[in-house]
């Protein structure tokens, strides 16, 4: 198998449901591999997950959870793969997160291509409701949960959190949920425009 691009890690705890949809939708994205780790399933997710590894969709490991918690424990896990160190970009998403790209194709490489030069690509998030719904209902999630708070512009909240999708290298001291941390030596030339 080829070196991949594109790895998308993700921790889950019981999200049997939802697996199928979430996996398809960052296939469909462009994502070259998928590494899973799993937290204390009881709910068939594990087993939905080594069927998709035999399949060839995702790479799954079971979490050996240590200082830092849940996420951190997955991440530090993740990034001494040889999958993870040789990949070219990595994004870190949760299972209720689905990457939206409004670029070309809509497509990552799409993103990368316009976005040229920089190590690290800011997605903003966009908080979603319930719907109304208080019952899981049989149809994608993409489908279902449709009630979002406005865009920026609309008058919605700014300064939200965002998602990176970065750039492999040495120079992250470790991967967070949210950004790479860089070490702190380099730190200073980050936030350069």
């Amino acid at each position: 198998m080829e070196k991949p691009e594109k790895v998308l890690i993700t921790a889950m705890k019981n999200e049997g449901p939802y697996i199928l949809e979430w996996v398809a939708h960052h296939k469909v994205l462009g994502f070259d591999r998928i590494i899973v780790y799993t937290n204390d399933c009881t709910d068939g997710t594990n087993q939905i997950l080594r069927r998709l590894q035999d399949l060839g969709h995702v790479e799954f490991h079971t979490n050996r959870v240590g200082t830092g918690g849940i996420h951190r424990s997955a991440l530090r896990q993740a990034r001494r793969l040889p999958v993870v160190k040789d990949a070219k970009w990595i994004y870190v998403g949760d299972a209720d997160e689905f990457l939206n790209i409004h670029v070309g194709n809509n497509r990552v490489d799409d993103l990368i291509e316009a976005t040229p030069g920089v190590d690290v690509i800011s997605i903003p998030w966009k908080i979603f409701s319930n719907s109304g719904r208080h019952v899981m209902r049989d149809t994608l999630v993409t489908r279902q949960f449709y009630d979002c708070e406005l865009d920026f512009e609309q008058g919605g909240a700014g300064r939200r959190f965002v998602k990176s999708l970065f750039r492999q290298g040495d120079f992250y001291l470790r991967y967070g949920l949210h950004n790479p941390h860089p070490r702190p030596e380099l730190q200073a030339g980050v936030f350069r425009s």
